[in-house]
């Protein structure tokens, strides 16, 4: 009896094995499986799982591709020119097409087209469009805005309009300073544009007083060069969903 008894204490004592074999056999597994993975190429794994990265397949998040794409523009955008150049690369062509167009226009005397890293600037001198001191556009000022509009409506154009000063104290009853007087020509010069047929969605303004002036001096000699509304014209990166 009691020989028996031990024999049986023994064999319990042994069960531990059982569940540890399992578990090193779970493990070596897990570890061939891996390494099997590892070596398997892009191609291989989408075949084996059924799965494609533009997730046409299995249901999961679509990839953003953040590149220009040829052909296409952004959202938004107005009316678009028929013989325009599309958007490639850079964008150079579009860039390229606004300033031809300004010059045949007739208004390359009147504006100052010049590139720069952020894009391309078209600088409007602001006695040109305003009355000293003031924010209501001029006839004329109004006149050759309404002529820029076909050259500001090509695909994928964006619009940044900003207003400068010189460094004359604004005493005007109707702006603060001269902050607020920049603001608001951009402003005005920016509703002139939509109203053209420009989309807002690529408009913006901004207000730099008397901040950045292009020439330095006295106000009263350099004045007319610090006066001024610059088109800051840039092309966006369209965010496609390739889903």
């Amino acid at each position: 009896m009691a020989g028996d008894k031990r024999r049986g204490i023994e064999v319990d004592g042994q069960r531990w094995m059982v569940t540890f074999s399992d578990l090193i056999t779970l493990l070596l597994t897990f570890f061939v499986l891996n390494l099997a993975m590892s070596s398997m190429e892009g191609g291989a794994l989408e075949e084996t799982f059924g799965t494609r990265s533009n997730g046409a397949a299995g249901g999961g998040s679509a990839l953003v591709n953040l590149t220009d794409e040829p052909g296409q523009a952004g959202f938004g955008g107005g009316q678009e020119a028929a013989d325009v150049p599309v958007a490639t690369g850079d964008g150079s062509g579009v860039l390229e097409a606004v300033a031809d167009g300004v010059s045949d226009l007739g208004l390359d005397e009147t504006i100052e087209v010049r590139e720069s890293g952020r894009g391309l600037y078209l600088t409007l001198p602001g006695d040109l469009l305003f009355s000293v001191g003031s924010a209501r556009l001029s006839g004329g000022g109004e006149k050759t805005l309404r002529a820029l509009v076909p050259l500001l409506q090509r695909p994928g154009l964006e619009v940044s309009v900003e207003g400068h000063t010189d460094g004359t104290v604004s005493r005007s009853w109707s702006y603060r300073d001269n902050w607020d007087l920049s603001l608001a020509r951009a402003v005005a010069v920016a509703t002139v544009l939509e109203a053209g047929g420009i989309n807002p969605a690529r408009l913006s303004v901004a207000g730099y007083g008397s901040a950045r002036p292009r020439v330095a001096g006295r106000p009263a000699e350099v004045g007319q060069y610090n006066r001024r509304v610059e088109l800051l014209l840039h092309l966006d990166h369209p965010v496609h969903d390739i889903s």
